[in-house]
């Protein structure tokens, strides 16, 4: 495999120096969309929030800055995503407002109604998977919340 396809390949699932190096990419080159994104949120004031595929975790410290009296959790199934986002949140995670954990979004182990305010997930799994995905992220989402 050339190391361009091994590059883009790290939007999976990053790992290692590609990975690191994608995930900073992410960060700084999908922040003005995001930014922009966040800009239409509805006026919430939301307790919980999860953010899931959080990548190396600028989504996730946008929501805490956005919505300061919120508590964030922070899952990506890659490692090196949960690491990275963990150093980008210390300050929030050391403040007991962030938490980043290692998981896979087919199989959602939080509590009902953890999230007032679910973001909307990136359309990178499809069809029955996708299906479950959904469910569980309305179970886990209160009735004050959005999808």
């Amino acid at each position: 495999m050339g190391l361009l396809k091994r590059f883009f390949n790290q939007t999976r699932k990053p790992e290692g120096i590609l990975g690191a190096l994608m995930l900073q990419g992410m960060n700084s080159g999908h922040g003005e969309l995001a930014d922009w994104g966040f800009t239409h949120l509805p006026p919430l004031r939301p307790a919980q929030i999860v953010d899931l595929g959080c990548g190396a975790g600028r989504n996730a410290g946008e929501m805490l800055k956005k919505y300061p009296y919120a508590h964030v959790t922070a899952i990506d199934y890659s490692p090196l995503s949960v690491e990275k986002a963990a150093s980008y949140n210390k300050k929030s995670i050391d403040a007991g407002r962030c938490t980043v954990l290692q998981g896979d979004v087919s199989d959602l182990r939080l509590e009902r109604r953890v999230s007032s305010s679910p973001r909307p997930l990136k359309p990178s799994i499809s069809g029955p998977v996708w299906n479950g995905v959904l469910s569980r992220l309305r179970m886990c989402s209160s009735r004050e919340g959005f999808s």
